[in-house]
């Protein structure tokens, strides 16, 4: 089975200590990725249909933070996902779900970068 991209989700807050949006995950062999920039907090936790993600990796740049999640499986059907932050600050997320994914190792080595623009 190829992988394919099931279903995309995205939300927003100019300040808050948790963001909520839904997603809805379907097929076999499901990935959900989740990735989350805030303004000058980490995020302390990810759930989706109260499950908890896993962290794959961040990067902290000057005025903001990046981090990525990941959850193997997730559960199908209309559920939502819940960013919970330390403290209430800008936020954006986005969740990506997949089918036809391994789930023994669904995710390569996280690489990140920064740079400016001219």
């Amino acid at each position: 089975m190829a992988v394919a991209v099931d279903a995309t989700s995205s939300a927003s807050s100019a300040g808050a200590a948790s963001l909520t949006f839904a997603h809805t995950c379907s097929g076999s062999d499901r990935l959900l990725v989740v990735g989350v920039s805030t303004e000058d907090a980490g995020v302390t936790g990810i759930t989706y249909a109260g499950a908890a993600l896993t962290s794959v990796g961040s990067r902290n740049a000057t005025f903001a933070n990046m981090q990525m999640w990941r959850k193997i499986a997730p559960a199908t059907g209309a559920n939502n996902i819940v960013v919970t932050l330390p403290a209430s600050t800008a936020v954006v997320a986005g969740g990506c779900s997949f089918t036809g994914v391994d789930q023994t190792t669904p995710l390569g080595t996280f690489a990140s970068a920064t740079g400016a623009t001219s």
